[in-house]
């Protein structure tokens, strides 16, 4: 089944290959126990260290775990397993964090026009009491919390299972993004209030069911946090 791997690369890049190939192939499925190190060095002709490595990368990563005395074992996919990755990229990346804006900006206020015209009572009761959280609030994480309830909100409120399962993997980027850029704007004056009335905005047009205000208010929310946040980091940069 595995194939000694090439020495053109790290052997334990290369272990790694070997098992997401298999993987791919479903010669490998969850749940299944991943050979010995022993028997998978022998089968790769590389050190049981550079396996122990890859296994300890892939556990990381949530594609595999571990059982004390069983052995390694395939891991369901999750969103974790992509995400985790990702989320280490946008760390302190301007570029990734104004690309991963561009992407919010784009399906946000399509997600935003749609809530407008799907919305129940429910749903705007949700997304009415986040977006006056976030003016009443003064605390950084509840801040945050409520920023990520309204958008989680406005999302439920466009009533579609397809996008829901697609945008598992922006919405948890999202969090990520929200959390970053509210910590570099919080401490504006301003700023604060600013995005307050942005989501309100949202929200307004959301309960008038105006589709095309909605999109645009989405739009001016996110791409005014996005130049917003970026100037106040690069500043930052240049002051340090």
């Amino acid at each position: 089944m595995f194939k000694p791997v090439e020495k053109s690369k790290r052997n334990y890049e290369l272990v790694i290959e070997q098992l997401h190939l298999l993987i791919a192939e479903e010669k490998i499925k969850p749940g299944d126990l991943i050979l010995p190190e022993r028997k998978l060095a022998e089968q790769l002709n590389v050190s049981r260290t550079s396996v122990r490595e890859a296994l300890r990368i892939l556990e990381a990563l949530d594609v595999v775990y571990v059982k004390p005395g069983e052995g390694t074992f395939l891991k369901k996919p999750s969103m974790n397993g992509i995400i985790a990755p990702l989320l280490m990229f946008l760390q302190e990346d301007t570029d990734s964090h104004s690309n991963l804006f561009e992407t919010r900006t784009l399906l946000e206020s399509g997600i935003a026009r749609l809530a407008a015209l799907r919305r129940t009572e429910e749903d705007l009761k949700a997304i009415g009491t986040y977006a006056y959280e976030i003016k009443e609030t003064s605390d950084l994480e509840k801040v945050i919390q409520a920023d990520i309830h309204f958008h989680e909100s406005v999302l439920k409120a466009a009533k579609n299972p397809t996008l829901n399962s697609f945008i598992t993997i922006v919405q948890e980027l999202m969090k990520h993004g929200i959390r970053k850029t509210r910590s570099i704007l919080f401490t504006e004056d301003g700023e604060n209030e600013i995005s307050a009335n942005y989501h309100i905005k949202i929200f307004h047009a959301i309960r008038d069911q105006d589709p095309d205000a909605a999109y645009h208010a989405m739009y001016e929310h996110l791409e005014y946090t996005a130049n917003k946040s970026i100037a106040i980091q690069n500043q930052q940069k240049n002051l340090s």
